[in-house]
């Protein structure tokens, strides 16, 4: 055993300051504190250091969301977590990640709970809110969402990326032969 005198650059506390600012991470598993839909976007304002804190009404007119959507999402705001429907807290928690105006967006799996009507809303969401110079990693295993939402796809298998392309050319002339049998949906 060899050992070393050189240390990895470590990045500065400024540096994953700026990195945490600049991210937001929605998942299928939802964290909420125990008070009202309202009082956590209070919360999120308040975390995220916001010099002027708006209403939840406020905070949801500043995001393209339909009037119908919107609405309900307003009825919700005196509600605990517990007692709003999954699917609903799931685009409640989409719309808590865009109001931090990430350039980064991480989404694993968050709209699995979805009817179709909810997901198209909450895809629509995000392709109006994210701007062009932001990044969003979409991890998900619906072939057509994929297929529709993104610009490049990575095909992961195992814990390793087996393939890294342009969607078209992913789902027209897949590199490899794991992509191809998933793609088609034979066994892998």
């Amino acid at each position: 055993l060899l050992k070393c005198d050189v240390t990895p650059n470590q990045p500065s506390f400024a540096t994953l300051e700026t990195l945490r600012a600049q991210t937001a991470f929605v998942s299928e598993r939802i964290s909420w504190l125990p008070v009202s839909i309202a009082e956590n976007f209070l919360a999120l304002q308040i975390f995220i250091g916001a010099k002027q804190k708006l209403s939840y009404q406020d905070l949801l007119a500043t995001i393209p969301i339909q009037k119908r959507l919107r609405d309900k999402l307003y009825a919700l705001s005196e509600l605990l977590p517990e007692q709003v429907e999954t699917p609903y807290l799931q685009q409640l928690a989409l719309v808590r990640a865009l109001l931090r105006k990430p350039k980064l967006l991480l989404l694993d799996e968050p709209f699995l709970r979805m009817d179709p009507v909810m997901l198209r809303q909450s895809e629509s969401l995000i392709l109006e809110c994210v701007p062009d110079e932001a990044s969003v990693v979409w991890a998900t295993n619906d072939l057509h969402l994929a297929s529709r939402v993104s610009d490049r796809t990575a095909f992961m298998m195992h814990g390793r990326c087996t393939e890294f392309s342009p969607t078209t050319d992913f789902y027209t002339n897949p590199k490899t032969r794991e992509a191809e049998n998933f793609i088609l949906g034979r066994d892998i």
